[in-house]
């Protein structure tokens, strides 16, 4: 989890970053700033170890991340993760509204479209919740959509658009195709069928392509 605390947000420059892994992964240790401090930046990295440093790493944040939880493994939808990350974000969530009621919250931990709601509920039971302020981050959808579609149509991917609606797991990815721009008049339905489904299923594709050992974190990167 990522937390940057203490910013300035009108002129962009966060003060603390914060970085807290949760016991569930164990091979994870206290070098883990050093991601963010070979960055040039603006910030202090500090890092945290174990659940009972939440408190420090959250206090007084602007903004917190959240992909905490467990990775998907081939065979295994976005629905599976739900027993054991609904818990992780919960008591993520539980903690924020306690140390850093204001802070907007991204919410990357899938299942997306039900860990979101999770943490609503937990915000609501606080009386902290600003639906402004609580975030499903599913651009990687966007993403994806993007570069198969400029690949099919053989366009320079910056050039493209493609709007996504819906949800972010399997037929609740909705891409927009047919509002893509730039528009290219060659492409079949089967094509753009083709193209919705590579979209819908693109996390399971690096899943099974890393055969167990990790879900699409180069990709969200």
């Amino acid at each position: 989890m990522v937390v940057s605390s203490e910013n300035n947000l009108e002129n962009h420059e966060p003060h603390r970053l914060c970085w807290l892994p949760l016991q569930i992964f164990l091979a994870i240790s206290k070098k883990w700033p050093f991601n963010f401090i070979m960055i040039c930046k603006f910030y202090e990295a500090v890092g945290y170890m174990g659940e009972e440093n939440l408190g420090k790493a959250l206090e007084g944040a602007d903004l917190v991340i959240i992909p905490a939880g467990v990775p998907r493994k081939p065979g295994m939808t976005r629905d599976d993760l739900f027993n054991i990350n609904a818990g992780i974000v919960k008591g993520l969530c539980t903690a924020i509204a306690k140390y850093c009621p204001h802070a907007l919250v991204n919410m990357i931990s899938n299942p997306v479209n039900s860990t979101v709601p999770i943490a609503a509920e937990v915000f609501r039971k606080a009386g902290t919740y600003d639906e402004k302020r609580l975030f499903g981050v599913t651009t990687l959808d966007v993403v994806r959509a993007k570069t198969f579609y400029a690949g099919k149509a053989n366009v320079p991917v910056s050039g493209v658009d493609v709007p996504v609606v819906g949800g972010h797991a399997g037929v609740t990815i909705l891409p927009l195709f047919s509002q893509a721009t730039p528009q290219a008049n060659g492409l079949s339905h089967d094509d753009i069928v083709a193209l919705t489904k590579r979209t819908q299923d693109g996390g399971t594709e690096v899943v099974e392509a890393k055969a167990g050992k990790g879900s699409a974190t180069l990709s969200m990167a």
